[in-house]
């Protein structure tokens, strides 16, 4: 069997894919994928250089790059039409090649040099030699996030910057590039980080995006602009549309702070990148702060409902976020909302059909969206919801046909394509076809959740399995068990070839840990989920509170309060400003009667944070324990006050 070779391919952001044949990383390009700013490296062991130095591949760019910049130029004409089908939204926000920008102080520096060597007349001849040889490297300078605000108009183009314009056709006629050449490879094998495996399994976290108090008013045109064309980059439901969608959604806010609209639709927005942020008390103060500004521009409406749907799903809390949803729609069924409002409706009936779906209720969770797909038939979210259910169901052939239309819908949906892949391995014999169409799918830039990308990686070593290659097997059974270490398979399968040093070294996420646990929670398994949990504070380094309260949860549940109380301390150390962990300590120390040191607790907490709502509740289930009823409710009454949509606080006024 001849050897073919085989490439490891390394986006701008650092992530890793491979190995692909160079079939895969043409067919990549023709994707519209890869875009000229990766690098490459031969598979295994291979120096990593820019992908448009390769033969192989930057004929194939530069006729990709050229049809998408006349692809673009015509897009351009289409973004100033504010009544253009949502068809020539999803057409016009295709991946377009990124520019290539010469680093303006790099250039200066380069002229700056030129000039001394000029005046040493001595090395005249050499100097010359040696500029003609770095004018025919191949040079890729990337864009700097300072660069982005600016437009290619307002960089000063000299001549020295119009010489760099012809950096792929020199490549053929002149062989004098190589010791330039050898220079970038040197500063790459330097500056890049010698560990790649631990890059390969890292995907970065999302930051959710604050919309700023401060904005600059924009026109009721571009306003209606972001809102659309935000809502249409939401409906493509792939983590790299949600971004899009995010960026414009803070701008339409910005633009407008009392359009609750548009803050609406941007809490469906951080209800969708929830699961790729580090779910921290940072990400919560974001989400918090729009239900919060919804709750009093919208009191009572559905719009602010909508934002608190979204707050109680995150937290899950599915039996409240069902009562909300099924009030708001309600509230929807008034005649006099306006129509904005009424725009709202199939996003609840969204939301309706994620809690059922949290709930098991499947049945009536289709019914619902059944009708957001029939007024959003090409929204892809509905779709993914159904294939799962019907993945639970092990109704195998009606998931395989609801993935497969994804793909027609979004062709770059990365999800979907792994799951095609693995249902016609699994199911339908296509060993081949399936492994060559994971790895393509595997090396799309979009994030994916670790669960999923844990499937892929199991996939293609269960496959090199069954193809007798051992070596490749242990490897992508190693990623598999990295991004879910409760994917006992793939566990088993590296003890089984590579023994428990091979897992021992294998880096593991908390993520998928965390998720596991919770859904172990939710079916009332809290003793299971511990171990989860415990094991994700271990990777996180004893830092992550979240985790920690969890756990303390857990454990008061079971009834075993002594322990609930150390892991809550323990919360508190990991991040000291975290009121939800102080709370619970005085609320399970004044369940137990010891009120002196519940009340020190929340006295430590008040030191700390001397307006939050949470403290307050605590203050109120405390005199509400000792009996003091009045005193309770003056404290619950403070805490809505600060947060009108604490729930929390409504059943202790009631109580």
């Amino acid at each position: 069997m001849s050897q073919t070779k085989l490439w490891l391919l390394k986006y701008k952001s650092g992530r890793i894919h491979g190995p692909l044949s160079a079939k895969e990383i043409i067919q990549l390009i023709k994707d519209k994928v890869i875009h000229g700013e990766e690098t490459i490296a031969v598979y295994p062991g291979g120096r990593w250089k820019p992908i448009s130095v390769e033969p192989v591949f930057y004929e194939q760019l530069l006729q990709e790059l050229s049809d998408t910049d006349d692809e673009s130029k015509k897009d351009l004409h289409h973004t100033t039409d504010s009544t253009s089908s949502k068809e020539s939204y999803l057409s016009s926000d295709s991946i377009s090649s990124a520019t290539v920008v010469a680093d303006i102080s790099e250039l200066k520096d380069i002229r700056k040099k030129r000039r001394k060597k000029k005046r040493r007349s001595t090395v005249r001849s050499r100097a010359k030699q040696q500029e003609g040889s770095f004018k025919e490297k191949t040079v890729v300078y990337y864009e700097t996030m300072e660069e982005e605000s600016h437009s290619e108009d307002e960089l000063p183009l000299d001549d020295e910057i119009e010489k760099k314009e012809g950096l792929f056709s020199s490549f053929k006629k002149k062989k004098k590039w190589m010791l330039s050449f050898l220079f970038i490879i040197i500063l790459l094998v330097f500056l890049l980080p010698q560990d790649e495996k631990k890059r390969q399994i890292d995907q970065e976290y999302i930051e959710l995006k604050k919309p700023k108090e401060t904005g600059v008013a924009i026109s009721k045109e571009q306003l209606d602009f972001f809102i659309k064309k935000g809502t249409v980059q939401y409906l493509r439901s792939t983590t790299s549309s949600y971004i899009k969608a995010q960026s414009l959604l803070v701008q339409a806010v910005e633009g407008d702070i009392k359009n609750t609209y548009a803050m609406a639709m941007l809490c469906l927005v951080y209800l969708e990148l929830w699961p790729f942020t580090k779910k921290d008390l940072k990400s919560m103060k974001v989400i918090s702060h729009l239900i919060h500004k919804t709750s009093v521009l919208n009191k009572g409406g559905v719009r602010s409902g909508l934002c608190h749907s979204v707050g109680l799903i995150i937290k899950g809390k599915y039996e409240d976020a069902k009562t909300m949803v099924e009030s708001s729609l309600d509230g929807l069924s008034g005649t006099a909302q306006d129509a904005e409002s009424h725009n709202i409706t199939p996003f609840f009936y969204y939301l309706k059909a994620r809690v059922l779906y949290y709930l098991n209720d499947y049945t009536t969770m289709i019914s619902y969206l059944s009708s957001v797909q029939k007024i959003f038939p090409k929204w892809v979210a509905p779709y993914v919801l159904i294939a799962e259910v019907f993945m639970k169901q092990n109704k195998v052939s009606e998931a395989l046909s609801v993935y497969k239309e994804i793909i027609n819908l979004n062709p770059t949906h990365k999800a979907a394509k792994i799951k095609v892949s693995l249902i016609e391995y699994k199911h339908f014999n296509k060993t081949e076809k399936a492994e060559n169409n994971l790895k393509i799918a595997l090396s799309y830039p979009d994030i994916i959740s670790n669960q999923i990308l844990s499937e892929a990686y199991f996939g293609l070593a269960e496959i090199n399995i069954k193809k007798g290659n051992s070596a490749e097997a242990v490897k992508y059974a190693q990623l598999a068990y990295s991004y879910n270490p409760a994917h006992q398979a793939s566990r088993n399968l590296v003890i089984q070839i590579g023994g428990v040093k091979k897992l021992k070294q294998t880096r593991v996420k908390s993520d998928q840990l965390v998720y596991e646990g919770d859904q172990l929670v939710l079916d009332n398994k809290c003793r299971a989920a511990i171990g989860y949990y415990e094991e994700a504070f271990k990777v996180d380094g004893e830092k992550n509170a979240m985790v920690a309260v969890k756990i303390a949860k857990c454990y008061w549940t079971l009834s075993f309060s002594d322990q609930a109380i150390k892991w809550l301390k323990k919360a508190v150390n990991a991040n000291p400003v975290m009121m939800e962990a102080y709370v619970l300590m005085a609320e399970y120390y004044s369940e137990q009667y010891d009120f002196y040191n519940a009340e020190k607790i929340l006295q430590i907490a008040f030191r700390k944070v001397p307006r939050s709502y949470e403290l307050y509740r605590g203050k109120a289930h405390l005199a509400l324990k000792k009996g003091n009823y009045n005193q309770a409710i003056r404290y619950a009454k403070r805490a809505l006050k600060i947060y009108e949509a604490d729930m929390e606080s409504y059943v202790l006024l009631s109580e």
